[in-house]
C-alpha cells in the first residue's frame, strides 16, 4: 500500500511562500510572543551586520515543547486551549488569560522569510520554576532544495545552563554543515551557495547580551528582563543574514508622504485606541544604522491612541449585537452625544453568523477651516491619518492583518467616494477607528493561512456588510448635504468656515501692514547704521553756513531778507529730517515680536538723536544766523519771525487735516449706500421668499388631505418662512451690532482694529510664552535625568573639597590651588543647584570680588585660547581696583559667557580689532571688545532666552548670565550699541524702581 511522503520543500511552501512579506513575518513571530504571556517584545534590526534579533519575556520552551511542538508541522499544542482557559497557567506574573491568536501551527515558519539562518534559544518557565536554556539552529534554505524530503533534515537542538557560547554555536553550526554536505545533491550551484553561507556564519550571543544590557535605560525593568541569564525566561530569534527587501521595509520613501510597510504593518499590533485599557503586551523595533544612531520606529506616539480619537472633530462609538442591530452614541463636533440606533436589513430577522462586536470610529474634517482643531494639531493629525488612518481590526486586543491599510480598501469606502465624494464622508486618510472581536463571539471568523485577511465565508460577508452599512447610513443621516439629521453638521461647520475666513481675511490685512513697518523699520536701520541722519545734520549746517557766505557781497537791503528765508529753510529741513526719521508705533495691527523688539530700540534711538542733534542743530542754526547778523548790524523783529513760522507751521497742518477730513466723509458716503443698499436687498428678498411660501400655500388642497398630512404640509412651508426669516435676521443684526459698536468706538475715541490688535499681541505673547514653556519642560526632562547621573560623583566632590581644607589650610602654595578649585567648584554649583537640594549644596559666602580675582580666573581659562587667536587682553587700574561685595561663582561664570561670545565675534568677523578691554567705571565692571558692533536694532534682543546671531547658537549663555546675575541683586547691560561703535557691556549692581525701594 502506499503512502504520503513529505517533501522538504512543503516548510518553505507554507511558510516563506504563504506569507505576504517580512513585515507579516515579524508581525506573526509577535503574535507568538502573545500566545506565550510576554509582556515585552522587541525587535533589533543591525544592519552594518545583516541582522535581526527578535526577544520576549515569555514563558519559553522546554526541550519537549521545541523538539514535539516548534519543530512540528501543523502542530495541535495551541488547538482547543481558547476553549478551556481555567487549565491555562499564565506565568509567575499571574497575567490575565489569553485567548490564543493562533492555532494552525504553521505560523513560525514565517521566520523563514526574513533570513536564512535562525539561531533560536529559550529558557522556559513553569510552574516548578525555571529550566535550562534549548537552543537551535536551522538553515532554511535546506528546505527549498526540490528532492530532499523533510526527514532528510537534521536540526541540532541543544541545552545550556547558561547562555550558549560562541564556540558552542560554532559545534551546531558544524552538525548543520555535515548534515548538508550529506544530503545535497553534487555539483549543483545551491549546495555551493548554501554550503557557503553556513561556513561564513557566525555569532556571539553573549556579546550581545552584555551590548543589550549596556544600552537598556537604567529604570526599565522590563528591558532587563529580555536577557536569559539567570532567573530570566523567554525566547531569542537570532536571524541572519536578512534579505536585502528588510532595508526597503523599514525605510521612508522621500518621495512620498506614505509609511514604510514595516511601520504599516506593526505600529498598533497592540490595540491602544480602547477606552482605559492597556495593549497586553508592548512591541518594539529598533533600526540600528552603520553611523551608530538608533531610530525607534513603533515606539511611542508614533501610532493613535485614545487621546487622539477624542480630539478628533467627530466621534462614533457603539455595538453591533448578534443580529446585527447597532446601538451607540455620535458626537458631531464634539456636541453632546447623541443616541443612535440602526438595524442591518440583511439578516431577515436571524442571528448573525459572525457575532457581536464592538465599534469606535473617529474623524477628522480635510480641511483645517472647517475643523475644531487648531491649524497646526490639525496638520499634525491629517499627516499621521495620511500615512496610518484607516478602520483598523482586533481580535482580543492584537491586530488583524490587513484590515486599517489604506491600499486594502476592505469596507469599500474609497471606491464609493471615486463614485461621489460629495456623498460618501468617510475616507480612510480623514479617519481612525477599529473594530473590536474577541474568540470566543466571533469564531467563525477566521483568519487565512497567510494572514492576508479573513477567509470569505458567510459570517465574514455578513460581518462587511453590516459595517459598510453603518458606514453608508451615517454619511447619509448625517454628513449629506441635505442630510435629515445633518443640520447641527452644516450648521458648525459652515460657522467654522466663516470664522476661518475671517481670520484669512485679517491675516492678510495684518501681514501687508506688518510687511510695510518692517520695511519701514528696516529702511530707518539702515539709514542708522550708515550714519546718515548725523551727516544730514551736518550737511545742513554746512548748507546754512554756505548759504550766508554767499551773502557777503550782497546789497544791505536784501541780506535781511535773504539770511530769514536761509534761516527758515534750515529749520525746515531739521523738521523734514525730523519728520522722514519718525515712525509711529502700529495701533490697528500687533507686530512681531522681533519688530516690536526692534522699535522700542528705534524708539530710545530716536530720543536719544532728538536731544542729543536735531535740538542742538536748531540752536545752533539760531546762533549762526544770529553772529552773521551782528555782523552786518541787522535787527530783526523777534516776534514776527514767530509768528511766521508758527503760521507756517499751523497752515501746513491744516491742509493735512483737511485732505484727512475730505477722506473719511468719503468713505463713509460709501459705507452708508452700501449698508442701505444691503439692508434694501435683504428685505426685497425676504419679501419675495415669502410670497412665494404663500403662492405654494394656495397652490396646496390641505382640504384634500389627512389631518396628519395637512399638518406635516403646513409645517413645512412654515419652516420654510422661518429658515429665510433667520438668514436674513443675522443680517439685520450684524449690521446693527457692527454699527452700534463703532459708534461707542467713536464716542470712546477708540478702534475695534486697535482692540483686535491688542488681543493680537497677548495671544502672540502667550504663544510665545507656551512655546518657550515647551521648551523648558524638555530641558528640565534632560536635567532630571542628568541629575539623577550627577548626583553621587557631585556629592563626592563636596566631601573632596571639605578633606582637602584642612591641608590647605596648613600648606603652603595649596590653599590657594585650593582656593582656585574651591570657586570652580562654586561656578559649577551653581548650575547644579537646578537639580540638587540646596541643603546638599556647599555653603557659598558673600566676598568682596576684585578685578584682580576675576583677571587671574580669566587668564587660567582663556589664556590658551586667547594666544591662539591672536587677541589682545588690555586691562585698566581702575579694573583691577574695582570690586563688588556678591557671589565669587555668579560674576565669574558670567564674564567667562562674555569673554566667550567676544572671542568667537572677533575671530568671526574678519575686519575686527583684536582686543578685549576689562574696565570699570563708577556703577560697575565694563567688557569691550574690538569686534563688530551690535545693531541698535537686536542690542535689548540678544538677552531674550533663545535668541542668538551665532551660526546655530542656542541662545542660552547671555540670557542665563543677566537672570544668574539678578538673582544677586547684579544686573547685565550693553551700555554701547550701534555697528559703528565696539560692544560695551557692564556687569553692575541692579538699579532697582524707587517705588520698590522705599517706603511711600
Amino acid at each position: 500500500m502506499a503512502k504520503f511522503s513529505v517533501r522538504a520543500r512543503a516548510v518553505d511552501m507554507l511558510g516563506r511562500q504563504q506569507i505576504a512579506g517580512i513585515p507579516t513575518a515579524i508581525h506573526e513571530l509577535f503574535k507568538n510572543s502573545h500566545d506565550a504571556y510576554a509582556t515585552r517584545v522587541e525587535a533589533d534590526f543591525i544592519r552594518s551586520q545583516r541582522l535581526l534579533i527578535i526577544r520576549d519575556n515569555g514563558l519559553g520552551m522546554t526541550l519537549e515543547d521545541f523538539t514535539n511542538k516548534w519543530l512540528a508541522l501543523g502542530t495541535e499544542s495551541k488547538l482547543g486551549l481558547n476553549k478551556d482557559p481555567a487549565k491555562v497557567w499564565t506565568g509567575p506574573k499571574e497575567l490575565p488569560y489569553r485567548p490564543v491568536l493562533g492555532e494552525k501551527g504553521i505560523g513560525r515558519l514565517a521566520i523563514a522569510t526574513i533570513a536564512p539562518i535562525t539561531f533560536a534559544m529559550s529558557r522556559a518557565v513553569r510552574e516548578n520554576g525555571c529550566e535550562n536554556i534549548v537552543a537551535s539552529l536551522v538553515c532554511w534554505e535546506l528546505f527549498e532544495v526540490p528532492g530532499l524530503n523533510i526527514d532528510q533534515i537534521e536540526v541540532p537542538v541543544e541545552q545550556f545552563l547558561g547562555l550558549p557560547t560562541a564556540s558552542d554555536i560554532k559545534m551546531m553550526l558544524q552538525k548543520v554543515i555535515d548534515n548538508a554536505e550529506l544530503i545535497l545533491p553534487l555539483n549543483s550551484e545551491k549546495r555551493t551557495q548554501i554550503l557557503e553561507n553556513l561556513h561564513s556564519y557566525s555569532l556571539d550571543v553573549v556579546a550581545y547580551d552584555r551590548w543589550f544590557a549596556s544600552i537598556a535605560v537604567a529604570e526599565d525593568d522590563d528591558a532587563k528582563s529580555l536577557s536569559l541569564e539567570g532567573l530570566n525566561y523567554g525566547t531569542h530569534f537570532y536571524l541572519s543574514p536578512t534579505d536585502e527587501i528588510l532595508s526597503v521595509d523599514v525605510d521612508e520613501d522621500e518621495q512620498t508622504r506614505d509609511a514604510p510597510p514595516l511601520k504599516r504593518v506593526l505600529l498598533g499590533f497592540g490595540n491602544a485606541m480602547q477606552d482605559g485599557i492597556d495593549p497586553p503586551i508592548k512591541a518594539e523595533f529598533r533600526d540600528h544604522k552603520p553611523s551608530g544612531l538608533v531610530n525607534e520606529l513603533i515606539l511611542g506616539d508614533s501610532f493613535f491612541n485614545e487621546r487622539d480619537l477624542l480630539k478628533a472633530d467627530h466621534l462614533f462609538e457603539g455595538r453591533f449585537d448578534e443580529f446585527g442591530q447597532f446601538v451607540g452614541t455620535l458626537n458631531i463636533y464634539k456636541g453632546v452625544a447623541e443616541p443612535y440606533v440602526l438595524n442591518w436589513p440583511g439578516n431577515g430577522g436571524k442571528q448573525t453568523e459572525c457575532g457581536a462586536f464592538t465599534v469606535r470610529l473617529a474623524a477628522v474634517q480635510g480641511r483645517s477651516s472647517e475643523s475644531l482643531l487648531d491649524p497646526e494639531t490639525h496638520k499634525e493629525m491629517m499627516d499621521k491619518l495620511w500615512r496610518y488612518g484607516g478602520f483598523y481590526v482586533y481580535r482580543d486586543g492584537i491586530r488583524v492583518l490587513p484590515y486599517g491599510q489604506s491600499d486594502y480598501d476592505w469596507l469599500r469606502i474609497e471606491n464609493r467616494r471615486t463614485l461621489a465624494a460629495k456623498d460618501w464622508f468617510f475616507s480612510h486618510r480623514r479617519m481612525i477607528g477599529y473594530v473590536a472581536i474577541d474568540s470566543s463571539e466571533n469564531s467563525t471568523l477566521i483568519e487565512k493561512a497567510g494572514r492576508e485577511g479573513f477567509r470569505e465565508n458567510k459570517a465574514f460577508r455578513q460581518f462587511r456588510a453590516i459595517l459598510e452599512n453603518w458606514l453608508k447610513e451615517l454619511a447619509k443621516d448625517y454628513f449629506r448635504e441635505r442630510a435629515e439629521h445633518g443640520s447641527e453638521f452644516r450648521e458648525t461647520r459652515a460657522e467654522l468656515q466663516t470664522k476661518a475666513d475671517l481670520l484669512i481675511r485679517r491675516s492678510k490685512q495684518v501681514a501687508g501692514r506688518r510687511n510695510e513697518f518692517k520695511i519701514s523699520l528696516g529702511k530707518i536701520f539702515d539709514s542708522i547704521n550708515r550714519g546718515d541722519p548725523s551727516s544730514a545734520v551736518i550737511k545742513i549746517i554746512e548748507g546754512l553756513k554756505s548759504n550766508l557766505c554767499s551773502l557777503d557781497n550782497a546789497f544791505p537791503e536784501f541780506i535781511s531778507t535773504d539770511s530769514t528765508e536761509f534761516e527758515q529753510q534750515a529749520y525746515r529741513d531739521v523738521d523734514s529730517l525730523e519728520k522722514g526719521l519718525l515712525l509711529s508705533r502700529p495701533r490697528t495691527f500687533s507686530p512681531s515680536k522681533e519688530d516690536s523688539e526692534a522699535f522700542n530700540n528705534y524708539v530710545e534711538w530716536f530720543e536719544n538723536f532728538r536731544i542729543s542733534e536735531l535740538e542742538p542743530a536748531r540752536k545752533q542754526v539760531a546762533e549762526i544766523v544770529s553772529v552773521f547778523r551782528s555782523r552786518f548790524d541787522i535787527k530783526i523783529q523777534q516776534r514776527d519771525r514767530a509768528v511766521l513760522a508758527i503760521n507756517a507751521e499751523k497752515n501746513e497742518a491744516m491742509k493735512n487735516l483737511r485732505q484727512m477730513r475730505s477722506d473719511a466723509e468719503a468713505e463713509l458716503s460709501r459705507v452708508d449706500y452700501d449698508i442701505k443698499q444691503l439692508l434694501k436687498s435683504s428685505f426685497d428678498q425676504f419679501k419675495n421668499a415669502a410670497e412665494e411660501v404663500v403662492i405654494d400655500l394656495n397652490r396646496s388642497d390641505l382640504d384634500g388631505l389627512t389631518s396628519a398630512e395637512a399638518f406635516l404640509r403646513q409645517r413645512e412651508l412654515e419652516l420654510r418662512m422661518v429658515s429665510q426669516l433667520s438668514s436674513k435676521k443675522q443680517i439685520f443684526e450684524s449690521i446693527f451690532r457692527q454699527l452700534q459698536g463703532f459708534r461707542v468706538d467713536v464716542s470712546e475715541r477708540t478702534t475695534p482694529e486697535e482692540t483686535i490688535a491688542a488681543l493680537e499681541a497677548r495671544i502672540s505673547e502667550l504663544e510665545d510664552q507656551v512655546s518657550l514653556y515647551n521648551d523648558l519642560a524638555q530641558a528640565g526632562g534632560a536635567v532630571g535625568i542628568i541629575g539623577h547621573e550627577l548626583d553621587n560623583v557631585v556629592g563626592g566632590i563636596r566631601d573632596s573639597i571639605r578633606e582637602i581644607k584642612p591641608w590647605a589650610d596648613g600648606t603652603a602654595g595649596l590653599d590657594e590651588a585650593y582656593e582656585k578649585l574651591r570657586v570652580n567648584f562654586d561656578h559649577v554649583d551653581g548650575y547644579l543647584s537646578l537639580f540638587a537640594p540646596l541643603s546638599r549644596r556647599v555653603r557659598r559666602n558673600l566676598v568682596d570680588v576684585t578685578g584682580a580675582m576675576i583677571l587671574r580666573y580669566l587668564q587660567d581659562a582663556f589664556i590658551d585660547r586667547l594666544k591662539k587667536t591672536g587677541i589682545e587682553l588690555i586691562v585698566t587700574k581702575d579694573f583691577e581696583r574695582f570690586s563688588i561685595n556678591t557671589y565669587a561663582s555668579t560674576v565669574l561664570a558670567s564674564f567667562v559667557n562674555v569673554i566667550d561670545n567676544a572671542i568667537f565675534w572677533i575671530v568671526s568677523y574678519r575686519e575686527s580689532d583684536k582686543w578685549i578691554k576689562l574696565d570699570a567705571d563708577s556703577k560697575g565692571f565694563t567688557i569691550e571688545n574690538g569686534g563688530p558692533g551690535i545693531p541698535v536694532r537686536i542690542a535689548n534682543q540678544i538677552f531674550d532666552f533663545g535668541v542668538s546671531m551665532k551660526p546655530n547658537g542656542r541662545g542660552m549663555g547671555l540670557s542665563v548670565s543677566r537672570d544668574a546675575l539678578k538673582s544677586v541683586g547684579l544686573d547685565l547691560e550693553l551700555i554701547s550699541s550701534g555697528v559703528d561703535r565696539s560692544p560695551v557691556f557692564r556687569i553692575a549692581k541692579e538699579v532697582m524702581d524707587v517705588m520698590e525701594n522705599n517706603d511711600v
